[in-house]
């Protein structure tokens, strides 16, 4: 028996200077039970949402879901580790300003090389703290001089007297952990506690630090740059070229995905051969790809002895914008000399993903449509209902349940 669902700006600074499913009426348009994702009402959780969606979406059977932003809850997911920037950007004494999660950051490394971020807004008169000094101790704001070190804390307010009473500690600074791991600096936006769970971990290449990392700013928000990385049949068309597919000859997969992480995993198969880039693997060659909230998607090859293990993180700055960073690695000695070629084409790969969204923004919809249909969208689904089960399993102080079951998904690209 089938089982079914539940339902930047760069800049250096140195010493100078519950996503919810809601069930609704049969769609007109589509001809099937359509729903609608209204984050943060958690009362419809109680009137069946989940088992009035899910009937429709058992994977393999007819069945739909209109999706759409309502903008009435929360787009972005808190308490987890975001993707920032790649370990070797940030130098010692040195500082870089991103914007995660709408939340400015002065993200810098101290002379002794330790990480740190702070949140990029003098406490004094909102002056940004990235258009003052860091010596790799402290930074001085450029309005009035107050000076802090990189754990937060406000050590100097140069006009106060030397008798004045007031206590610096009350004006500290929001600092963020960061933890570096693999060559890559993470950012962990929510509630500091003692016990924060690990960053993603890519598979397969050890301690070493990538060969590539490359990011682009897609206009669109987290949802829908997310969307792009489990989306298995936009390859066809979107990536249609010369070195990747000809769109000529779909073939039909079924792939088997179990419930891992904050996530699922598509378990480990050999490729198929209509990707041109995957002709010139060798025999015995496997594959297997990952995904986990808030957006993190892992790809391991194995090629015998070597391995070839990717990542891409889905980084909100706004709620209209988004960086999206790839990662590379690779055990293959050899593959070093081509680096600049092989950096050029996955560029060009995700270029080609940039330029949907960018045409989607221009048609200036505030809630684009997003209609969800068949095996081929199921992962779509899932990544919502990780959505929904985080968000409550928070509200409710309560362990997450994943809401993914294991099963076969078949489509044709």
């Amino acid at each position: 028996m089938r089982r079914r669902y539940p339902a930047q700006q760069i800049c250096s600074l140195g010493p100078r200077g519950p996503s919810i499913l809601i069930p609704v009426a049969r769609d007109p348009v589509l001809g099937c039970p359509s729903a609608s994702i209204y984050p943060g009402r958690k009362r419809n959780v109680a009137e069946g949402g989940r088992e009035s969606l899910t009937e429709s979406l058992a994977p393999g059977e007819p069945g739909c879901a209109n999706i759409g932003w309502t903008g009435d809850g929360p787009l972005f997911l808190h308490n987890l580790w975001y993707f920032a920037l790649a370990s070797h950007r940030l130098k010692k004494g040195r500082t870089v300003v991103k914007r995660m999660l709408d939340v400015p950051l002065l993200i810098g490394r101290d002379r002794d090389g330790h990480a740190f971020a702070l949140r990029n807004v003098c406490r004094h008169q909102g002056m940004p703290l990235s258009c003052g000094r860091f010596d790799g101790r402290h930074i001085e704001c450029a309005n009035h001089g107050w000076r802090y070190d990189t754990t937060g804390a406000l050590v100097t307010i140069p006009s106060l007297a030397a008798d004045s009473s007031v206590d610096l500690r009350r004006l500290t600074l929001r600092q963020y952990p960061c933890r570096e791991s693999q060559g890559l600096l993470w950012v962990y936006l929510g509630e500091t506690t003692d016990d924060l769970p690990p960053v993603p971990e890519i598979p397969g290449v050890g301690a070493r630090s990538p060969e590539i990392v490359d990011t682009l700013v897609f206009r669109c928000d987290m949802d829908r740059a997310a969307l792009g990385l489990i989306d298995p049949a936009h390859g066809p068309y979107v990536h249609r070229s010369w070195f990747w597919r000809s769109g000529r000859d779909p073939r039909e997969k079924a792939r088997r995905f179990v419930p891992t992480h904050l996530g699922f995993t598509m378990e480990r198969h050999t490729p198929t051969r209509n990707t041109r880039a995957f002709r010139f693997l060798p025999g015995g060659t496997d594959i297997e790809i990952s995904f986990q909230l808030p957006g993190v998607h892992m790809e391991h090859l194995r090629l015998g002895r070597h391995a070839i293990s990717g990542m891409i993180a889905v980084t909100p700055i706004t709620a209209r914008q988004t960086e999206v960073s790839y990662c590379l690695y690779w055990t293959i000695p050899w593959l070093h000399v081509l680096r600049p070629l092989i950096k050029h084409f996955t560029h060009a790969f995700f270029e080609q993903d940039r330029r949907v969204t960018d045409r989607i923004a221009e048609i200036r919809v505030e809630k684009p449509p997003l209609a969800l249909i068949g095996d081929p969208d199921v992962q779509a689904l899932w990544y919502f209902q990780l959505k929904k089960e985080f968000l409550q399993a928070r509200a409710e102080e309560r362990a997450f349940r994943n809401p993914v079951v294991e099963t076969t998904l078949r489509w044709k690209t």
